[in-house]
């Protein structure tokens, strides 16, 4: 594959390939990838890298939601890591909360009351 693109091309064309026959009382001939002119694969490669853009749009708007949801409950979290860790029993449990706490930035001198 000459193009990084090619792959996900194949994979939209294949895709269409399917959608167009699946409602088709008589399929309808598209020709395999090996088969299309180079103008026909670039189409594919531009319409698939269209899909992939509109979804990491679609997923950046997700993970910022959720970045918003977690900051809303971050008080609570890090409260609650804070008291997970004071009374984990096994050494390994604690370093992993008390990793997390920093991960998160949570001020751990700070009390679970604040």
């Amino acid at each position: 594959m000459a193009d990084d693109r090619e792959r996900y091309g194949r994979i939209f064309h294949e895709q269409g390939r399917l959608t167009v026959n699946a409602e088709r009382p008589k399929p309808f001939h598209v020709c395999p990838w090996e088969s299309r002119t180079t103008e026909e694969r670039e189409l594919d490669m531009r319409g698939s890298a269209a899909v992939a853009a509109q979804a990491i749009a679609d997923a950046d708007g997700r993970v910022k939601a959720q970045l918003v949801a977690i900051g809303m409950h971050l008080p609570a979290i890090c409260d609650a890591l804070r008291l997970a860790a004071a009374d984990s029993t096994y050494g390994a449990r604690a370093k992993r909360y008390k990793a997390a706490l920093v991960a998160l930035g949570c001020d751990e001198k700070e009390t679970a009351d604040g």
